[in-house]
């Protein structure tokens, strides 16, 4: 709000869209560009509180409508990350935002990394060292050979909605479903689109699954959003010309990396010790937009 940080107080067998129909009203909130209109504030709001009940279980909980508070929720985690990635002070750059399709006041994100240039670097020295990734950087997958060839299908999306950078991360999983691997928070209507990308951007991984069948947009909407996807089954398994663009082997090793867990949670100094994931999400989200 233009006057500061405003919160929703709330707890947990609240009608949460009475508390946000009513909060929109008392602020006056109308919405603006990507949410228009009072009846998207409040899917907005609910949607968040929703978030927040997810993870933070019984007992009062408050929802910052700026954003303030969704930010410091992850404090201690990018606090860690700090420490990790800090580089000597006389070399220190001022933190990277960029543009990212939204509703206000979310239009803008910190980029995990501060140079741009050593955030390509290194997106490029990690699909130039992986096989996968390397060969399809290169050529497309091979067609089928009937009475015509027939190639692989690709689904498309707007460059507008791939991200520039990797942003940085607040969260362990985000995902769209209730996992065997653990209840990935999921509450976004289908006017919520900015809303589910944010939740995506602020995430180390994305929680995807073979439904109907294993390609499908969420994929990208994932890699776009500068996350990495998580499947819950082996994406190895799936026919050799689906997912054919995706460098299944390596998304299937995920599995085994040190400090990532199939119930849903990542031990953020174990992971970023290593230095693979922002190597993994930037050569993924440089594959994508290329």
């Amino acid at each position: 709000l233009e006057q500061g940080p405003a919160y929703l107080t709330f707890r947990e067998g609240d009608d949460l869209e009475h508390i946000a129909d009513a909060f929109a009203a008392k602020h006056d909130l109308k919405g603006g560009e990507g949410c228009v209109g009072r009846d998207c504030v409040v899917r907005m709001l609910t949607s968040a509180m929703r978030i927040e009940m997810d993870g933070g279980g019984v007992g009062v909980n408050r929802v910052s409508v700026s954003g303030v508070e969704y930010r410091r929720q992850g404090a201690l985690e990018v606090a860690r990350q700090a420490q990790l990635s800090r580089p000597p002070a006389a070399v220190t750059a001022e933190p990277r935002h960029v543009s990212a399709p939204c509703a206000p006041p979310f239009c803008s994100f910190e980029c995990a990394t501060n140079d741009a240039l050593v955030e390509e670097r290194v997106a490029r020295d990690f699909i130039e060292d992986d096989p996968e990734l390397r060969e399809l950087m290169r050529g497309y997958p091979p067609p089928r050979k009937c009475s015509h060839s027939l190639y692989p299908i690709f689904i498309g999306i707007p460059r507008s909605e791939v991200v520039d950078c990797v942003p940085r991360k607040y969260y362990g999983f985000r995902g769209g479903h209730h996992s065997k691997f653990g209840d990935r928070a999921y509450a976004f209507g289908p006017h919520e689109e900015s809303e589910y990308k944010r939740a995506y951007r602020e995430s180390y991984f994305g929680s995807t699954k073979k439904k109907a069948g294993w390609d499908c947009m969420r994929h990208y909407e994932i890699v776009a959003s500068g996350a990495v996807p998580f499947f819950d089954e082996d994406p190895t398994q799936a026919p050799s010309a689906t997912l054919a663009f995706w460098p299944k082997r390596l998304l299937r090793d995920l599995r085994t990396w040190p400090g990532v867990f199939p119930n849903g949670t990542v031990d953020v100094d174990v992971l970023d010790a290593s230095g693979s994931y922002s190597k993994l999400a930037a050569g993924l989200l440089t594959y994508l937009r290329e």
